[in-house]
């Protein structure tokens, strides 16, 4: 079987164009947007669990190559607690990022 289309789990339009330069023109890299596919509730407790999580929901759905990904962001209390994790999709705004680390 040729590979020809890979797709991204992620809706992130930016990060499917940097996946498409570094793998030139050999493959067409998609996001699961194109396929209608809803983003799923990332209950993993790191960034690579839950990657793993979106790859194999969208992978069970297109049965396409998929690549998975989450870029969460990370950040540390001032107290020196546990870190905090959370989706991107909490945290687009400053008031969301305030809530999310306080």
């Amino acid at each position: 079987m040729c590979i020809k289309t890979i797709v991204l789990a992620s809706f992130n339009l930016n990060k499917a164009e940097e996946i498409q330069m570094l793998l030139g023109n050999k493959f067409n890299v998609i996001t699961q947007e194109a396929f209608d596919i809803p983003p799923i509730e990332e209950t993993g407790s790191t960034f690579h669990e839950n990657a793993l999580l979106k790859a194999k929901n969208v992978f069970n759905i297109v049965d396409l190559p998929v690549i998975g990904d989450d870029s969460g962001l990370e950040g540390q209390h001032q107290g020196g607690g546990e870190r905090a994790q959370g989706p991107r999709q909490d945290l687009v705004d400053e008031e969301g990022r305030q809530a999310y680390i306080l």
